[in-house]
C-alpha cells in the first residue's frame, strides 16, 4: 500500500486555488487562484512552506492554469479574461514579460513542449493554439486547431517529442503533431472512450502509457501500439477525478486528485489499472490540482476549491 503522509497544509488563496506547479529544476511551486493572482512558494529544507513573492495580480478574471517552461526561466499562466501571461523567474521573483492574446474568451490551460520551442494554449472557444518561441522568447502564433466540437479544458505535451494532446467538454482527446508537408498543426488522432468531459492526461515518462481522467469516473488507459494509442483499460473509480500525474519514480504508478476531496493512487499491472490506495478527505472541497517535485520526487502537493494546498510525502 502506498503512504500519503501530509506534512504540511497551508492556506494559500481566499478563493479557490485551481492549479499548482512545481518548478522542474528547484524545490519551489506556483499556485493561481480565483482570487487573480499567482502566488510563488518555496520548499524548505525543513519541508515548511515559504512565500517567496508577494501574489501577482494581473489578470481580470480566474487564473485556471500555470505551467512552468522546462528550462524553469518562465510560467505561464492561463485565465478567464482571455489571455495568457508569460512570467519571467529573476531572482525569486515573478516579472511579467509578454501577454499573449487572441482566444475569443476564457483560456483553460497552457503547456510548453519538452525541447521549448512551442507554447500551446486551450480554451473555451474549442480552439487550441499553438505559439512557436523564438530565442529571445518571442511568441508567435503558428497553428489554430479548431476540430473539437466543445470547450478545451487542458492541452499536454508528450515528454519526448512534440505531440501534443488536447482534451475536451466533446469526451474526446485529440493528439496533435507538425506535419512538414502542410506546414501545419494537423490532428493525428482522436481517441474516443469517455462517455462525459475529459478534464486532463498525462504521459508516462516514455510516452509510452497514456492515462486521462473524465467526468464520467472513470480512468482510461492507453497504450502506445505502433505510433497510435490504443485504449487497453477502464476503470471506474465513482468519484470525478480532475487531475493525474505520474510518479517522476516509478512509472507505472499514477496519482490523481478529485470530487472526494482527497487523492487515489493507482498502478499499472500487466497494462491494467488497480488502485493501490484512497486517500479521501485531504482537503474540505475538490481537489483541483496536484504537481510532484522534480528535484525531491517523494514530495507530492494538491490544490483545492478551499484554497488550502497540502503538502505530502
Amino acid at each position: 500500500i502506498m503512504e500519503c503522509i501530509k506534512i504540511q497544509s497551508m492556506k494559500a488563496h481566499e478563493d479557490r486555488i485551481w492549479d499548482v506547479a512545481f518548478h522542474p529544476t528547484r524545490n519551489i511551486f506556483a499556485t493561481s487562484s480565483s482570487d487573480l493572482s499567482i502566488k510563488l512558494w518555496d520548499v524548505a529544507t525543513d519541508n515548511k512552506i515559504i512565500n517567496l513573492d508577494e501574489a501577482k495580480k494581473a489578470h481580470e478574471k480566474t487564473i485556471r492554469a500555470n505551467a512552468w517552461s522546462l528550462c524553469g526561466h518562465y510560467l505561464a499562466s492561463s485565465s478567464f479574461d482571455g489571455k495568457t501571461l508569460i512570467w519571467e523567474l529573476d531572482n525569486n521573483k515573478l516579472e511579467a514579460l509578454t501577454v499573449l492574446q487572441g482566444h475569443e474568451n476564457e483560456v483553460k490551460s497552457s503547456a510548453w513542449s519538452v525541447d521549448g520551442s512551442y507554447l500551446a494554449t486551450c480554451g473555451r472557444d474549442k480552439s487550441v493554439w499553438v505559439w512557436s518561441i523564438t530565442e529571445d522568447a518571442e511568441f508567435e502564433i503558428m497553428s489554430i486547431m479548431q476540430e473539437h466540437k466543445q470547450d478545451v479544458k487542458s492541452v499536454r505535451w508528450h515528454p519526448t517529442k512534440n505531440l501534443l494532446a488536447s482534451t475536451s467538454y466533446d469526451n474526446t482527446i485529440k493528439l496533435w503533431d507538425y506535419e512538414p508537408s502542410a506546414d501545419d498543426w494537423m490532428c493525428k488522432q482522436t481517441l474516443e472512450g469517455h462517455s462525459s468531459t475529459v478534464w486532463k492526461v498525462c504521459f508516462s515518462k516514455n510516452g509510452n502509457y497514456l492515462v486521462s481522467v473524465g467526468g464520467d469516473g472513470f480512468i482510461l488507459l492507453w497504450k502506445n501500439v505502433n505510433s497510435n494509442y490504443q485504449l487497453i483499460n477502464k476503470l471506474n473509480v465513482g468519484d470525478i477525478q480532475y487531475c493525474c500525474e505520474f510518479n517522476p519514480l516509478n512509472d507505472s504508478i499514477i496519482t490523481t486528485g478529485g470530487e472526494n476531496a482527497g487523492l487515489l493512487m493507482l498502478k499499472i499491472e500487466s497494462d491494467t489499472l488497480k488502485v493501490l490506495s484512497k486517500f479521501p478527505n485531504l482537503h474540505e472541497n475538490d481537489v483541483n490540482g496536484i504537481s510532484y517535485s522534480r528535484t525531491t520526487p517523494s514530495l507530492l502537493t494538491s490544490c483545492s476549491d478551499d484554497g488550502v494546498v497540502n503538502l505530502y510525502s
